[in-house]
């Protein structure tokens, strides 16, 4: 399709850096983008989102000490995150780099 009624609605792409932690806050942690906000070129948020509150809650189950559930809920959560953002990252790179459309066909060439 190259024409439109309508104007192309250009829209930040928002990331947190790949193997971003913090330090424990009491009583807080996250989950979901919040936890690991990246492009959607991983095809990983939403999935990641539901492993997440499943496993904060399985931990929460598990540990009766609350401090104890969250410093391990977090302790998986960051290496789990950071293979997803690091993909999500150099995919973004791919489509919409410097090497744009180029990379896209070396990509698929490679396929």
């Amino acid at each position: 399709m190259t024409q439109s009624d309508a104007e192309p609605w250009l829209r930040p792409i928002y990331a947190l850096p790949v193997g971003l932690t913090w330090d424990r806050s009491p009583g807080v942690t996250l989950v979901g983008d919040a936890a690991h906000l990246m492009s959607p070129f991983a095809d990983e948020g939403a999935n990641l989102a539901m492993f997440d509150g499943a496993d904060l809650a399985n931990k929460l189950l598990e540990q009766p000490d609350i401090e104890v559930a969250l410093a391990s809920y977090e302790e998986r959560l960051f290496p789990r995150s950071s293979d997803s953002a690091g993909r999500s990252a150099q995919n973004l790179k791919v489509f919409f780099g410097q090497e744009a459309p180029q990379s896209i066909v070396s990509l698929f060439n490679r396929l």
